[in-house]
C-alpha cells in the first residue's frame, strides 16, 4: 500500500520537510493555513529563503490552502 502524505505547516521547518519527502513519494500534500504564504510558494517563491526557487519549482510537492486536500493523505 503506498500512502499518501501530507505535510502540515510550510514554514522554516516543515517546507523543507515536505519538499525532501516529494522528491522520495509521489503524491505529498504541503498545507498551510496562510493563503499568503501559499500563493507565495505557488509562485515559486520561498520568503524564508529554506529552499532555493530552483529546489521549489522543480518539486513535485502540491500546495495548498484547502484543508479538504488533506482527506486525500493517509498520513
Amino acid at each position: 500500500m503506498n500512502e499518501k502524505i501530507a505535510v502540515i505547516g510550510l514554514g522554516y521547518v516543515g517546507l523543507p520537510v515536505a519538499v525532501a519527502l516529494a522528491r522520495k513519494f509521489d503524491g505529498v500534500i504541503g498545507f498551510d493555513v496562510s493563503e499568503r504564504r501559499v500563493d507565495s510558494l505557488n509562485s515559486g517563491t520561498d520568503w524564508t529563503g529554506e529552499i532555493s526557487d530552483e529546489d521549489l519549482a522543480a518539486s513535485t510537492l502540491a500546495i495548498t490552502a484547502d484543508p479538504a486536500k488533506l482527506a486525500e493523505a493517509s498520513f
